[in-house]
């Protein structure tokens, strides 16, 4: 997804648009460190959380971990994974009018790309999501799952 601005309701917004996608959560998501979780780094993956994201993590029940600063190598895999979705999802860059409709051609393109056979394996995306998928938690039963 894509919002025009870097605040901490887009950021929960963008997790709970994912959750619903998945119909499911992960149990555990690493982070870079960035404020709208983060308060305070401690020692090591130590870390004060920011109140309203342990509020939203307490709801869904995952497990927050965090990449030691300094240590790139930690992160490697996603950044590959961001340029991929770069190359793939945003080249040539979609002509839209607004961010609702940018935000349907990304979900177009998941859906399209979870045919697509990851190198080295046999399997498609969505054949590996499925195999994954009683790994994962289940969304809280609320209303619309907002908190």
């Amino acid at each position: 997804m894509a919002f025009p601005f870097q605040k901490q309701e887009a950021f929960f917004e963008g997790h709970i648009q994912a959750f619903r996608f998945f119909a499911a959560a992960p149990k555990r998501i690493t982070y870079d460190n960035l404020k709208t979780a983060v308060f305070r780094i401690l020692s090591g993956r130590n870390r004060t959380e920011q109140v309203a994201f342990v509020a939203f993590r307490s709801h869904y029940l995952f497990e927050s971990r965090y990449c030691t600063p300094g240590q790139g190598h930690e992160k490697g895999g996603v950044e590959s994974d961001v340029g991929f979705a770069q190359r793939n999802f945003m080249v040539p860059m979609p002509k839209v009018d607004s961010y609702e409709e940018l935000n349907r051609v990304l979900r177009a393109a998941c859906l399209r790309d979870q045919q697509r056979r990851v190198r080295g394996g046999q399997e498609s995306v969505a054949e590996k999501l499925a195999a994954e998928k009683p790994l994962l938690l289940e969304l809280p039963a609320t209303q619309g799952n907002r908190i």
